[in-house]
C-alpha cells in the first residue's frame, strides 16, 4: 500500500495546504483547505495540488488574462467589447439582456466562447469594420459562424423576432430587403400581406 503523503503546510504554486477536510462517502479524493498568497481561501483536491493543475485560487489566471489584454491592447478594441457583450448576454444571468438571449436558449459556439482570437479571426474574414454590428441571421439561432454576419447599425432593427419575413423564389427576406430588391415600399407590401395577398402578388403587382 503506497505511503500517504502529508501535504500540511506545503506550498503548491501560490497555495499553502492548511488542513484536510472531511470527505463524504462519495468523495474519491481528499480535499484540502488552502490559503492563496492573495489571501483568499479555497478548497482543492489533493490530487490537483500534487499534480500542480491548481496553483492558485484563480487569481493567477485573472492576472494573466489582464496582462494579455494590456499586451495586445484588447481592452481598446471595439471587436473585443462586442465579444464580451455577446458572452454576457448569453452566459451572465445578472445581465439585463440575459432574459432575451441566454434566458430563451440563445448560446455561443464553443470556439467563440473559449477564444476571443477565434471570434476575431472569423470577424476579419467576414468583412468586419468598426461601422458594422453583429447580427444573427436566424434571430432564434445561436451565435456561430453559419448564423452570424456584419451589418450596418441602421439595418439591425429589421431583424427582430417581430420582423415580418416573406419568401420569394425560394429566398427568405424581411420587408426592408424586399423593398430594396424589388423597388416597392415595404409599407405597401405589409399592407397587402395584411389583406391576405400572397408574397409574390404583394411584391410584383
Amino acid at each position: 500500500m503506497p505511503k500517504k503523503i502529508d501535504i500540511k503546510n506545503k506550498r503548491f504554486g501560490r497555495l499553502i495546504a492548511l488542513y484536510e477536510k472531511e470527505r463524504g462517502s462519495r468523495k474519491r479524493h481528499a480535499i484540502w483547505h488552502c490559503v492563496c498568497d492573495c489571501g483568499k481561501e479555497v478548497d482543492v483536491s489533493k490530487q490537483q495540488l500534487l499534480s500542480l493543475r491548481t496553483k492558485s485560487c484563480g487569481c493567477y489566471r485573472k492576472e494573466e488574462t489582464s496582462k494579455k489584454m494590456k499586451t495586445h491592447g484588447l481592452s481598446k478594441k471595439r471587436i473585443y467589447h462586442i465579444w464580451c457583450r455577446m458572452k454576457s448576454f448569453c452566459l451572465n444571468k445578472k445581465s439585463s439582456k440575459f432574459k432575451t438571449y441566454g434566458g430563451r436558449g440563445i448560446s455561443i459556439c464553443d470556439k467563440w466562447k473559449k477564444s476571443f482570437e477565434s471570434f476575431e479571426n472569423w470577424a476579419e474574414k467576414s468583412g468586419y469594420n468598426d461601422s458594422l454590428t453583429i447580427d444573427r441571421i436566424d434571430v432564434n439561432g445561436n451565435y456561430e459562424p453559419n448564423n452570424c454576419r456584419w451589418i450596418p447599425m441602421k439595418d439591425q432593427a429589421w431583424n427582430k423576432r417581430t420582423t415580418v419575413y416573406i419568401t420569394i423564389n425560394g429566398k427568405k427576406m424581411n420587408l426592408k430587403e424586399a423593398e430594396k430588391n424589388y423597388g416597392i415600399k415595404y409599407q405597401k407590401i405589409y399592407n397587402r400581406l395584411q389583406r391576405g395577398w400572397s408574397p409574390e402578388r404583394s411584391v410584383f403587382t
